[in-house]
């Protein structure tokens, strides 16, 4: 189960939950709009989260060193906070680094993105297949309803990390709960590979376990 649950609808992009990218991952960006009530409200609660990871980081031992992750450091040391590698971005304001449009704004490349703060979850898990994409009544979510621009609650694990002097929080996605449709965006791909037929959404049967009690659904 996750340890946070995000309260409000969002637009969820770059939506991959059907096939891995190529380091093996499933991932998808929520969108929170920082225009509104709602979203400045999971905004909070969202750096919150990740406020709490880096403490735990530099307090609670590691099972696999018996050392915290972030040894020795503060978390309230705002020179370290900021050399820590974190899963949410303004993308007003953050620089891409790779690939054809590095140097530029983020929100310039996608205009989706303008005005929103932006959180990047991944996960090794396949959630389609362990049923942990949701509709509001509980129901799996099959692939082909499943898309960039589609409106959306996310359960994470905010979790902190050392690797070999890289330092951050990652955001691992543990379910996905679809609350309704929204406008297609080009930065996705359809994930069904049968959706040019017009066949009927697969029945994927009935909802198995409560991962989204927390959700209040």
């Amino acid at each position: 189960m996750a340890d946070f649950y995000t309260q409000f609808p969002a637009t969820l992009d770059f939506v991959h939950l059907s096939n891995p990218d190529q380091n093996g991952k499933y991932s998808l960006l929520v969108l929170f709009d920082s225009t509104t009530e709602e979203g400045v409200k999971d905004i909070k609660a969202v750096s919150d989260a990740i406020k709490e990871a880096v403490a735990r980081g530099c307090t609670e031992k590691d099972r696999r060193t018996n050392a915290p992750v972030f040894a020795g450091k503060d978390p309230d040391d705002k020179a370290f906070f900021s050399t820590l590698q974190l899963p949410i971005k303004n993308a007003d304001k953050d620089v891409l680094t790779r690939g054809d449009n590095a140097g530029k704004v983020r929100s310039e490349v996608y205009p989706e993105m303008k005005g929103k703060i932006v959180l990047t979850c991944k996960t090794k898990d396949n959630l389609l297949e362990q049923g942990l994409v949701f509709g509001p009544d509980r129901k799996p979510i099959p692939a082909a309803q499943l898309y960039s621009g589609m409106q959306g609650r996310v359960g994470v694990w905010f979790t902190p990390y050392d690797n070999n002097g890289n330092r951050g929080v990652s955001a691992r996605l543990v379910s996905v709960l679809r609350t309704g449709d929204g406008e297609r965006l080009t930065t996705g791909h359809n994930t069904d590979p049968f959706a040019g037929f017009g066949l009927p959404p697969v029945d994927d049967g009935e909802t198995q376990g409560n991962a989204f009690d927390a959700m209040g659904i």
